[in-house]
């Protein structure tokens, strides 16, 4: 986060990775052992001004979601990036802190991100679904999404201090 005068800004991110395991103890000779991994992330990037002498802050942003899938042992020639699906959409919020009084509110509205998928080494098949398989009837089919949906959320948040310690001081820029 930083601050500069009135204005405001900050860049959060969340991320997780997961293997994507299949039994392959079947492989033939000189077969080539698949290593998938799935990578989840969420980054907020937020803007910000005060007004009123800074009482209020008033901020927007956007949220993004993204989904890669990769094999990090591709056979030659084979892509190390097979599919993506990504998104964003917006997140206004706002923080009330009246000057000298013990006594804050805040609350954010995060939009629905819904994402699309974006590149894909993975054909489709017939069903239009997204699967990493070694042929028809393979147990060990990996179904990817052909989206994802974080929902909307509303955070409001209230602060009260307690005791001699100032709690909002006049901001002087």
């Amino acid at each position: 986060n930083v601050q500069l005068g009135h204005w405001g800004a900050g860049i959060t991110f969340e991320y997780q990775r997961h293997k994507l395991t299949r039994d392959q103890t079947g492989l033939g000779p000189g077969s080539q052992r698949d290593e998938l991994f799935g990578q989840f992330g969420v980054t907020h990037l937020l803007g910000a001004r005060t007004i009123a002498d800074g009482q209020l802050a008033l901020g927007l942003g956007v949220r993004g979601a993204g989904f890669v899938v990769s094999n990090e042992n591709p056979a030659l020639g084979q892509p190390e990036e097979l599919f993506t699906t990504e998104g964003v959409a917006p997140e206004p919020g706002m923080l009330w802190r009246p000057n000298d009084w013990p006594l804050r509110v805040g609350a954010a509205l995060r939009a629905a991100v819904i994402t699309e998928v974006t590149n894909s080494d993975v054909e489709p098949d017939a069903a239009g679904d997204f699967v990493i398989s070694a042929g028809p009837g393979d147990p060990n089919t990996i179904y990817l999404p052909k989206r994802i949906i974080l929902p909307w959320d509303l955070n409001v948040g209230v602060a009260v201090q307690f005791g001699p310690r100032p709690f909002n001081p006049r901001w002087i820029d």
